[in-house]
């Protein structure tokens, strides 16, 4: 029904190819999408990584450069963040100084997902992180039993029942968007074939930049959908790369895609060599979208999968008080 059933998968390399008919809905937008990218690489984040790391001595940072002993690689540096459900893949080409920092980024990151971090389940150092609403009226936390207990101080002032679903007022943590927009674009480099990242000096530059700094670039952005239905357990990302007849200069070169939870986030990489194009205000990328990763069979079953477009370029921390989630009762398959 999604994206699983069609998958062929490596189990040497790690990683996979997709075979999928999409929706009726997203069949021009599907067909326009594969006539301008091919798929570069997909990682599906479940089990352990079959991949062997160099050793630690050997190793050298993607994105300061440095080796031992000028840092240190002690961490276990997540491929992706570990609350998008990635619980043993790691890199060896990040050091714990880069580590550290990216984990900044991480935190306004999470803070953006909010309460569905908890509603997925997906445990962060062995617990399903607990949630408090900023209002402080609900917290959602996992019990003795590995069940989700909702809280509310005043009751049914943020969740309001029905006999099919519920609707949950839980609003989000105040967020840097920038910081996102940084936490996408470090998984978007440890995507990146390691022959490729000298291209994308100027965007590892970026990652390490103040949040004060703002440019005119319309590739910091992205899309989301967020597909109803079960919960996916363990991520999935890939990278797309512009096929080479492709010859419209503002058609980015690559871009990625994470699945993971009830999301799937599509972006872009700002700031590569070749495309100086896209730091000159006004400029637009003409920008392909990757329909929602599901079939027919999923859409008629769960419905359509909602979309929104952020512009992440935005120096401010972003409040969201009013966000709503709606949890909607399905009947089990037997």
């Amino acid at each position: 029904m999604s994206i699983f059933n069609n998958i062929k998968y490596d189990e040497n390399s790690g990683l996979a190819t997709f075979s999928l008919k999409f929706p009726i809905e997203y069949a021009q937008e599907s067909r326009v999408f594969f006539e301008i990218y091919e798929q570069e690489s997909m990682i599906i984040f479940v089990g352990k990584s079959t991949k062997i790391l160099k050793a630690k001595k050997d190793r050298i940072c993607r994105f300061c450069g440095k080796s031992m002993p000028e840092v240190k690689f002690k961490q276990d540096a997540h491929f992706i963040p570990e609350f998008l459900g990635n619980k043993e893949y790691f890199s060896d080409f990040e050091c714990d100084s880069c580590n550290y920092k990216f984990g900044i980024h991480e935190n306004e990151f999470a803070n953006f997902l909010g309460l569905s971090r908890t509603l997925s389940m997906s445990k962060v150092k062995k617990r399903i992180p607990t949630f408090k609403s900023p209002d402080k009226n609900l917290t959602v936390r996992e019990n003795e039993n590995g069940i989700l207990n909702f809280e509310e101080t005043k009751a049914n002032l943020n969740i309001k029942k029905d006999m099919d679903s519920m609707i949950i007022n839980s609003g989000r943590h105040p967020y840097c968007s920038i910081s996102v927009f940084k936490s996408l674009v470090k998984i978007g480099l440890s995507l990146m074939p390691e022959d490729c990242i000298h291209d994308y000096s100027d965007t590892i530059n970026y990652l390490f930049e103040d949040n004060s700094k703002r440019y005119e670039n319309s590739l910091i952005s992205m899309l989301e959908y967020f597909i109803p239905g079960p919960y996916n357990n363990f991520p999935i990302a890939f990278s797309f790369k512009k096929k080479q007849v492709i010859t419209n200069k503002l058609i980015p070169s690559r871009t990625f895609v994470i699945l993971f939870h009830n999301r799937m986030i599509q972006f872009f990489l700002p700031f590569m060599k070749t495309e100086d194009i896209f730091n000159q205000p006004n400029i637009k990328a003409h920008v392909a979208n990757l329909p929602p990763l599901i079939d027919q069979e999923w859409y008629n079953k769960y419905g359509k999968p909602q979309m929104n477009t952020f512009n992440l370029n935005i120096l401010e921390k972003i409040k969201d008080n009013d966000e709503k989630i709606t949890i909607k009762y399905f009947k089990k398959d037997k």
